[in-house]
C-alpha cells in the first residue's frame, strides 16, 4: 500500500546557496485566481513588447539563488 502522506515531488528553492523546502503545490482556488490574473495581464500586454508568463517557472537569479515565484497560497 502506498503511503499517501509521503510526497515524492519535493519542492525546494536555493537561497544564498542553501536549499530551502517550499510549501505544497497551490490549491485549486489559487490556480483559478492566478489564471484570472494571468489573463488580465496578457490582455493588457497584448500590443506591448512584453511576454506574461504563468507561475511555476524556476527563476535563476545567480549561482546561489534559484526561486519559484508565486507558489504559496
Amino acid at each position: 500500500m502506498r503511503n499517501l502522506a509521503y510526497n515524492e515531488n519535493v519542492r525546494e528553492e536555493l537561497l544564498d546557496g542553501v536549499i530551502v523546502n517550499m510549501s505544497p503545490h497551490p490549491t485549486t482556488n489559487h490556480n483559478i485566481i492566478a489564471s484570472n490574473i494571468y489573463h488580465i495581464f496578457s490582455n493588457f500586454l497584448e500590443e506591448k513588447n512584453c511576454l506574461p508568463l504563468a507561475d511555476g517557472l524556476d527563476v535563476t537569479l545567480s549561482d546561489k539563488d534559484r526561486v519559484i515565484p508565486d507558489q504559496a497560497c
